[in-house]
């Protein structure tokens, strides 16, 4: 034979085969035209060759030539044949000796100017593969070869396999700008790998070798230099910080001559940065920069910008579209493996999924059985399908057969490696509606790509300790609704209009059958045919990415990127937008300081009001400043002009927004275009998940309509019974209650809050107009709330359809300090005068003129009323004194000063609830009313006063008189009150017992408005008596959190007259120490109701004194420092964080036994708890 040859090695790896070896070939011969590699029926060819420097190069001696060949091989294993070198034919040489390929490579370069390397991974050429330079912090930069290395292939080069790499400084610096890695003396261990195995380690220096300086703001932009000192030519990257928060990083690489001429740099240096608009609402901002990657500024001072516009939002856009059309939506879910991940995202699903929705769960023949077993949870279930391919379709194949199956409804493709937050389908449908255009929407994700927050490109590290829900809520709270417009969706979440499917078709199943590139193209598609796409900047939706494929990925992108800019050679340019437009940077800007010392979020609801006087807007305080703890309330009041929203803190109203309309609403109509436009925008801007109308007068009827085309659920109050009549108090023209039925007469019946001049004639005729306005209001609550069952029954006979809806009576509540004891004192007045006291802006229908009736009928001979508040007209005269007015919280100490031993309230209307019956109780006055309305309802069910039908001054005057002399009547109405306020300062219904009821409530109507829900189940509710010394905050663990299992509900002592809210589960004892004497009143309060026990305290008792405590209920001991005694009870380790502490809880309550005992051990100020019983 003519020839020599040898094969060095043969090595397999992921999708290839890579062989060496050499061939020599005598001088006098041609290199032969066709050399080939055969093994068995697979014939490869060698294609290129580089000289053998290790084998002698003789002039009288054959030609050596090398080659190191890869070649495309889809088997796991490598060919059985033997693998033969044949040249024209003839097989040069034979060998089997296979092996699996282990990547080589080197770290060449590693500090703060960039690194640098090579790479010898065929994986990596055939797409089977990926790279990544790994830093201590666990940032993993990818890699692409992109640089030809001939020293590395023989002095050939060979542009189809490069093997170099190198990360500029820029792109290293945004990768690890949030660590701040570049310190002074810092040295950090750098790890190349490749194709999932270390391939080289390199210790790199990261001390700072930068300068710079931040020089000023001109011209509507941002200017300066920054350099590295070594090497000279390396450009770095330059963070623009807008109030102390990364806004950009940008390449200092403008020419500046300056820093050319003094030698600091090659030429390059200078960063000029235009900022335009503010990212936020509010005073001026602040500019700063620093080198990315480090933790000192740039020298120079902080610049502050001159006042700029805000960047716009797009929040009232959806209203406008989903007013008239609030769509359908089918959720499909491909699934294909990954059963863990599926289960996860199915959990989120059934949690977070509100709306009209239907969910479409399609098995694409996945092999894991375990797939199986998670959608069999879910069969069956209401709006819920379970689909089965019979053969593998792929990815594409299966969203096309979803897309089919979901008919003519929208259609949200959604990747089963996914977690949703609150109101995800909520916010994507209103940003897939924020014009008429609008092909389709995807939301903000830690992980997908360009649409990724705060850090572009993927792998962002979440605020630590919170719930996906709390990230998602975050991301909402902090958006500006700007729908920043990009040419493309992505489909890991993305929402699909079907109008735009039927105008530009389905996904390309020929082209991208597995995915990667298939929603692009159709999202050019419809681009092309002059729809728009956006981003769902309030939406923000977890993503494992590409939980299916595993490290096909790389192949898979890169095919699909190809495809793409073949098809749409104006990709490229498009996407840019996503690094470039200001909108986008904003809304990153936006989500990283939301992310910075976050804690977690409140759901936000607003609450509404008319008029700021009287008793409605004092309640609605206290029941905002209630729930403050777990909501985080707003508060918007109108007064038919200008409206006024506002939040509050730490139980203060602080400002928000104020917006005036052009025009009024008029009574008449009570409706406005432009105020609906203003609430839309709200609502959606300041991320209102529940409104709670406290009372419509003033604004437009369409608030809670343009609340429900946002999906957001309704409460409306009803205070009082401006929905049956706007004279609010049923009194008509004549005052004479009329209970919703008009009477005959001749004056006109009067709207109390409505300049006469608006208001058209009432009586028998426009009322009913009036109800008919009222109507499409009212059918777009979902659930309403008033104070008194006989309210209740006049309203809904006003209007029937509301007898089957959800319509509770639910009472105020009121928390005092003390009570004023009732006292003898009520039986003997000295003088033989009885005093009584009148609370509050006594008008005539608070009953002044009957009381002027009975003051000018006795003379003050044998009655004195006290007249404490407004007394209007009402003038002084013997037997009426007036006292002036009040401030709420100084009622008992007015009281106090004054000689009076009754209360009177003589409305002539049926008051809804009456505050001053509650004051008057506080005070410790039995009460002397009409019996109408709430009044009398109270009365009955507590005593505590008497209750009269007769209106007529005389006959009244004498029924009171003999009530006040009747000693044993008296004595009765005292003790009646001493119970009552016993049970109010054991908070029978105090503000904290409100809250809770309407909490219940808002939990109920939420979860009313889940697609796949369970049936709802109200939390467990958890007594909280506080005994500590100091009542400081309460622990994080016990405080009320909106989606927990448990309700905590304060009391001021266990009286065994105070009957327990319904639902209730345990009594919780938090105490300075917990001794055996409160242990036992706990304990035998708790066996009485069958309840059990939470017993915490800083300081625990020794184990042995927990033998003496009876064993009459289930109990539990929660410690703060458990220190190193093995209690000698079952131990449960409840988690350090609340929701996990709260859920443990929950369990406990239900009856859950702990799984084993457990010792003690003292993780300092870690929660355990001990179960026994």
């Amino acid at each position: 034979m003519a020839f020599k040859a040898a094969i060095d090695s043969m090595a397999f790896g992921s999708g290839f085969l890579m062989i060496s070896g050499w061939l020599a070939v005598p001088r006098d011969r041609d290199w032969p035209a066709r050399i080939l590699l055969q093994a068995g029926g697979d014939t490869f060819e060698i294609r290129h060759w580089f000289p053998r420097r290790d084998l002698p190069d003789k002039e009288d001696g054959p030609r050596f030539l090398a080659f190191r060949e890869d070649f495309a091989w889809g088997h796991d294993q490598p060919p059985a044949a033997p693998l033969s070198l044949t040249v024209e034919g003839e097989a040069a040489v034979t060998a089997d000796r296979w092996t699996a390929f282990a990547p080589q490579g080197a770290l060449e370069m590693a500090s703060q100017a960039g690194i640098s390397g090579w790479l010898i991974d065929p994986a990596l050429w055939h797409g089977t593969g990926e790279a990544a330079v790994l830093l201590p912090d666990g940032t993993r930069l990818p890699l692409t070869l992109t640089i030809t290395r001939p020293d590395l292939t023989g002095g050939q080069p060979r542009p189809d396999r490069p093997h170099g790499f190198s990360v500029t400084a820029v792109a290293l610096a945004r990768a690890v700008a949030e660590a701040q890695p570049f310190k002074p003396g810092a040295t950090r261990r750098v790890v190349l790998e490749s194709s999932g195995k270390q391939v080289a380690e390199k210790e790199a220096n990261f001390s700072p070798v930068s300068l710079g300086r931040l020089e000023t703001y001109h011209e509507g932009a941002v200017r300066g230099w920054a350099a590295f000192r070594e090497p000279r030519w390396a450009v770095p990257a330059v963070e623009i910080l807008l109030d102390g928060v990364i806004y950009d990083t940008i390449p200092a690489a403008r020419h500046r001559k300056d820093l050319q001429d003094r030698g600091t740099t090659s030429g390059q240096g200078g960063f000029v940065f235009p900022i335009a608009n503010q990212p936020r609402d509010g005073g001026p901002l602040t500019v700063t920069a620093r080198i990315a990657g480090e933790g000192s500024l740039l020298p120079g001072e902080p610049l502050e910008l001159p006042p700029l516009p805000a960047t716009r939002g797009r929040a009232e856009g959806p209203w406008r579209s989903l007013a008239t059309h609030r769509p359908q939506v089918a959720i499909v879910i491909p699934i294909y493996n990954a059963p863990d991940d599926l289960a996860a995202c199915l959990k989120t699903m059934v949690a977070e999924t509100g709306g009209e929705a239907e969910l479409l769960l399609i098995d694409d023949a996945s092999p894991d059985p375990r797939v199986a077993e998670v959608l069999s949870a879910y069969e069956g279930r209401r709006n819920i399908r379970v689909l089965r391919n019979e053969t593998n379709l792929g990815f594409t194949g299966t969203c096309n057969r979803g897309i089919a199956a979901a008919g003519t409804r929208d259609v949200v493709l959604l990747n089963s490696d996914t977690l949703l937050p609150p109101r995800w389908l909520e916010g994507l449908t209103a940003a897939a509606y924020a014009s008429p255009r609008t092909a389709s929407a995807s939301p903000l994700s830690d992980n997908a790509g360009a649409f990724s927050a705060p850090r572009l490109g993927g792998g962002n590290a979440l605020p630590r300790g919170l719930s996906t829900g709390d990230v998602g809520r975050l991301v909402t709270q902090a958006s500006r609704a700007a729908y920043p417009e990009v040419p493309t969706g992505h489909g890991f979440c993305l929402y699909l209009r079907r109008d735009a499917l039927d105008a530009v078709g389905v996904l390309d199943i020929e082209a991208f059958p597995r995915g990667y590139g298939e929603e692009n193209d159709l999202c050019m598609r419809a681009l092309r045919a002059g729809w728009q796409h956006v981003v769902d900047d309030r939406t923000y939706v977890q993503h494992r990415q590409s939980a299916s494929f595993g490290a096909a990925r790389a192949n898979l992108l890169r095919e699909g990127r190809a495809r793409l800019d073949a098809r749409f050679p104006e990709y490229k340019p498009l996407i840019g937008v996503f690094q470039k437009d200001p909108r986008q940077l904003a809304m990153r800007w936006r989500v990283r300081r939301a992310f910075q010392g976050a804690t977690p979020p409140r759901p936000r609801v607003l609450f509404v009001i008319s008029t700021e006087s009287g008793g409605t807007p004092q309640t609605n305080m206290d029941l905002m400043r209630g729930l403050e703890d777990r909501y985080e309330p707003w508060l918007l009041v109108c007064n038919g002009q200008q409206l006024t929203l506002q939040r509050l803190v730490e139980g203060a109203l602080l400002p928000v927004e104020q917006r005036s309309l052009d025009a009024p609403i008029q009574m008449a109509v009570h409706r406005s275009e432009q105020y609906d436009a203003i609430i839309a925008e709200w609502l959606l801007l300041h991320a209102i998940e529940l409104l709670h109308i406290r009372h419509l007068a003033w604004h437009g009827l369409g608030l809670p309509e343009v609340a429900r085309a946002l999906g957001i659920p309704v409460v409306l109050s009803l205070h009082d019974f401006y929905v049956t009549c706007p004279t609010i108090k049923l009194l008509d023209g004549e005052m004479r209650h009329c209970g919703g039925i008009c009477t005959q007469g001749e004056a006109e019946c009067r709207a109390e809050l409505w300049p006469a001049e608006q208001v058209p004639p009432l009586r028998n005729n426009f009322v009913h107009r009036w109800r008919e306005m009222l109507r499409p209001a009212l059918a777009a609550c979902d659930a309403f709330v008033t104070t008194s069952a006989h309210a209740r029954g006049v309203i809904t006979a006003s209007y029937p359809e509301l007898a089957g809806r959800d319509f509770r009576v639910v009472a105020h509540g009121r928390s005092f300090d003390s009570f004023l004891a009732p006292a003898p004192r009520a039986t003997a007045p000295s003088d033989g005068v009885v005093r009584i006291l009148v609370p509050g802006n006594i008008s005539a229908a608070k009953g002044a003129k009957l009381i002027e009736a009975m003051v000018a009928l006795d003379q003050g001979q044998r009655v004195a009323f006290h007249i404490l508040g407004d007394a209007g007209a009402m003038r002084e005269a013997p037997g009426l004194v007036l006292h002036g007015r009040y401030a709420r919280d100084e009622f008992l100490d007015r009281v106090e000063t004054l000689d009076v031993q009754f209360g009177a309230v003589l409305s002539i209307w049926p008051e809804t609830y009456c505050h001053t019956l509650t004051e008057l109780w506080a005070a410790g006055l039995p009460v002397f009313a009409l019996d109408l309305g709430a009044v009398g309802e109270r009365i009955r069910a507590q005593g505590g006063g008497w209750l009269f039908e007769t209106r007529e001054p005389a006959a009244l005057l004498d029924a009171i008189l003999s009530a006040a002399r009747d000693v044993t009547g008296v004595d009765r109405r005292l003790a009646e009150l001493r119970a009552w306020q016993a049970s109010e300062a054991a908070g029978a219904r105090n503000i904290r017992a409100m809250a809770r009821d309407y909490d219940l409530l808002y939990r109920e109507v939420a979860h009313r408005r889940m697609a796949f829900a369970d049936p709802f189940a109200a939390p467990q509710t958890w007594l909280l008596w506080d005994l500590r010394g100091r009542r400081g905050p309460l622990p994080p663990a016990l405080r009320n959190i909106a989606a927990s299992p448990v309700l905590f509900h304060a009391i001021a002592l266990p009286d065994s007259e105070l009957a327990p809210p319904e639902g209730t589960a345990g009594l919780l004892l938090l105490a300075d120490r917990l001794e055996g004497s409160l242990a036992q009143q706990a304990l035998a309060y708790a066996a009485a109701r069958g309840m059990s026990c939470l017993f915490c305290s800083a300081t625990p008792p020794h184990p042995g004194q927990l033998e003496g405590w009876p064993r009459v209920a289930p109990a539990a001991l929660a410690l703060s420092a458990p220190g190193e005694t093995a209690w000698p009870l079952p131990v449960l380790d409840l988690g350090a964080t609340p929701i996990a502490f709260q859920q443990a809880l929950a369990r406990f309550g239900a009856g859950e036994a702990p799984a084993a005992p457990l010792p003690a051990e003292g993780a300092a100020r870690r929660m355990r708890v001990w179960v026994s019983g």
